[in-house]
């Protein structure tokens, strides 16, 4: 991993050719994991490209950052996400969209 990465930008990956190379972003992910844990980088930072990596394998996000259009993908344990971006200090906030129930299922 190049060092001079700032990891704040990692997570804001748009669709592309990063976006397919699923190996790469998990390794990104323990860097960014690692960062955080040290203090270096925000939680948030980690809670997106968690998702992202999520998404990308075929199973629901955990934190509800990632959306298909104005709906988010499917969001694991959906009635205490609140909570878990509570916990990584999140700037998603409750006042963001989401449905009782995902209605869009993971890729």
């Amino acid at each position: 991993m190049d060092p001079d990465i700032h990891f704040s930008n990692l997570s804001k990956w748009g669709p592309g050719p990063i976006d397919d190379d699923l190996e790469f972003q998990r390794e990104c992910l323990r860097h960014i994991e690692a960062a955080v844990e040290q203090g270096d980088a925000l939680g948030r930072n980690a809670a997106y490209l968690t998702d992202r990596v999520r998404i990308n394998e075929g199973r629901p996000q955990v934190y509800g950052t990632q959306f298909n259009g104005p709906d988010p993908f499917q969001i694991e344990d959906h009635e205490h996400v609140d909570e878990r971006r509570a916990a990584i200090e999140s700037a998603i906030t409750s006042a963001t969209r989401l449905p009782a129930r995902p209605s869009s299922p993971p890729r």
